[in-house]
């Protein structure tokens, strides 16, 4: 590894099942794996997310597409939330939270939305805002 940092080399970097692994530099200045979302699947998932939005613009109940989308998110948290992967969790929140106040902004004669009123609506849906994150490496098991 030292080597191929010193002649220049580029650290390998690979995909796999949904996640990109890389090598980062850790605080007392060794190489380790880190891993986050791969950005094509991260973004299809928002897309996805967005086209369910625009499908359902004009359904009468709010609470019941909230908790839609909610689901979605949880299911994508109960995949990549692992270890090294917190930043995009947090930005994959944001993302969706973005994409539900515009569609409420979206809609037309109901009057602003904003961020304020948003949380409030998202805190009452029970929408995720906190997750627990599973270790990819798992120090205290012995070796063989």
């Amino acid at each position: 590894m030292k080597r191929m940092r010193n002649k220049g080399d580029r650290l390998p970097v690979f995909t796999f099942l949904g996640f990109t692994f890389y090598w980062r530099k850790t605080r007392n200045g060794k190489m380790a794996v880190s891993v986050k979302t791969r950005k094509d699947r991260f973004r299809a998932k928002l897309q996805d997310i967005k086209q369910l939005l625009r499908r359902r613009l004009n359904h009468a109940n709010h609470r019941q597409v909230i908790d839609q989308v909610s689901m979605i998110v949880r299911g994508w948290l109960a995949y990549f939330a692992v270890s090294d992967n917190q930043g995009s969790c947090w930005k994959f929140i944001h993302e969706v939270a973005r994409l539900i106040f515009h569609w409420f902004n979206r809609r037309g004669s109901t009057g602003c939305m904003n961020w304020e009123k948003l949380r409030r609506i998202l805190k009452a849906c029970n929408f995720p805002s906190n997750w627990k994150t599973i270790r990819l490496y798992n120090l205290s098991t012995p070796r063989s």
